[in-house]
């Protein structure tokens, strides 16, 4: 009659516990954590083109000016300008590519159903551990009945 009890009773927290962690876990919004994230990614991303973008152009000034000398740079200058327009111009239109790809990533993810698509999930997953554990009881329950009968 112990061992019955004790089983019920265990049974029972198990129940209880898998029901509470399971609701608990299904009240947290994991979307706007997700949406943060990105957001902060994207963010750093753009920052990171642009850096990148201006140590370019640095480094060129800088290469240019070392160890030139006057004349030197006056008969460059013009083909300096159109090479430094060129990568200027090819730097810029490949930035505001990936930006705009990146943009466009943080759309299609902040207008993603993520919430309704997890509370389904976790609604299923409850339903299923529920039924499984109930299951479980039924056949613990059995199996104590039929070993007090023996």
């Amino acid at each position: 009659m112990k061992r019955v009890r004790l089983t019920l009773i265990i049974a029972s927290i198990g129940i209880s516990s898998s029901l509470v962690m399971g609701s608990v876990y299904a009240r947290s919004d994991a979307g706007l954590v997700i949406k943060a994230w990105y957001k902060s990614r994207i963010q750093l991303s753009q920052q990171q083109v642009q850096q990148a973008a201006l140590r370019h152009k640095l480094l060129t000034l800088v290469s240019s000016i070392d160890g030139a000398t006057w004349k030197a740079v006056q008969s460059l200058t013009g083909t300096w300008n159109t090479g430094e327009n060129e990568v200027d111009a090819s730097i810029t239109a490949k930035n505001e590519a990936y930006i705009e790809q990146l943009k466009q990533a943080e759309l299609e993810i902040l207008s993603a159903p993520t919430n309704e698509a997890f509370d389904t999930y976790v609604s299923q997953v409850q339903t299923r551990q529920a039924d499984e554990l109930e299951q479980l009881v039924r056949d613990t329950i059995h199996d104590s009945m039929k070993s007090n009968n023996e």
